[in-house]
């Protein structure tokens, strides 16, 4: 299987590396390509044509976001809706890792699928954006909300 990891060079994205040593991976990060640039993305996924896309890039420190809110707006919301349009054009499907920051964190029970969100930070916000670009995006989807890496 053809398979592209934004994020390549982080904890998650290298090690699906590590263990997709059976199919043909591509991986990118910074600075090969900017995600946050729709034509570099769009000539990049066209040039690769990957048949799944695992989409692990995000800026992830939760302080950081919280400090820059417009950058981690660009890096979660506008490259994952450049990542999604270029999945469909490709006609791949996109595993998009997400978090459990998109909930409040008051519940006395784990979450489920199709518990309500209520995010209470910059980071959970623009992920659970990302998030709704998938759902309303595309067809072919898993969207992934982890905890911790």
């Amino acid at each position: 299987m053809r398979l592209l990891i934004t994020g390549g060079n982080g904890q998650l994205g290298r090690s699906l590396q590590e263990v997709l040593i059976n199919d043909q991976v591509f991986a990118t990060d910074l600075p090969e390509l900017d995600l946050t640039v729709y034509g570099d993305t769009r000539a990049y996924f066209e040039k690769v044509k990957p048949e799944v896309v695992i989409h692990c890039a995000a800026m992830t420190q939760v302080d950081e976001c919280e400090l820059n809110p417009q950058k981690a707006y660009l890096a979660n919301v506008i490259a994952t809706k450049n990542v999604v349009n270029a999945t469909a054009l490709v006609e791949a499907a996109l595993v998009y890792i997400s978090t459990d920051y998109v909930f409040d964190g008051m519940a006395s029970q784990p979450y489920g699928e199709y518990a309500p969100t209520n995010p209470v930070s910059v980071y959970g916000q623009t992920k659970l954006q990302g998030e709704m670009l998938v759902r309303m995006l595309l067809n072919q989807f898993y969207i992934v909300r982890t905890s911790w890496l």
